[in-house]
């Protein structure tokens, strides 16, 4: 088996314990790094809904109870909320 050359290009060389150990110079040194964040428009959305999780906990327990009790379902409430469907879905229901 052949090692071959130990020269700096074609391979391995020895250390040389009389090369000095240089210290880096902050002047010199390389910029800081500066780290960046960029959040998604949908992570914005998220972020906020998450900030107002208190009043919405609070909603929810609302309506729970109304559902328990029978009274959210009222022809009106039905009646709005087709109407708001129909208008929001109004070209692929026309279609």
């Amino acid at each position: 088996m052949s090692i071959g050359p130990t020269t700096p290009i074609g391979g391995p060389v020895p250390i040389d314990p009389r090369d000095p150990i240089r210290a880096v110079d902050p002047k010199t040194s390389l910029p800081p790094i500066q780290d960046r964040i960029d959040i998604s428009e949908a992570g914005k959305l998220l972020a906020d809904a998450m900030s107002i999780e208190a009043v919405r906990a609070e909603r929810i327990q609302e309506i729970r109870k109304s559902i328990e009790a029978g009274t959210l379902e009222t022809p009106q409430r039905v009646e709005g909320a087709l109407r708001r469907f129909l208008e929001q879905n109004r070209d692929v229901l026309s279609a």
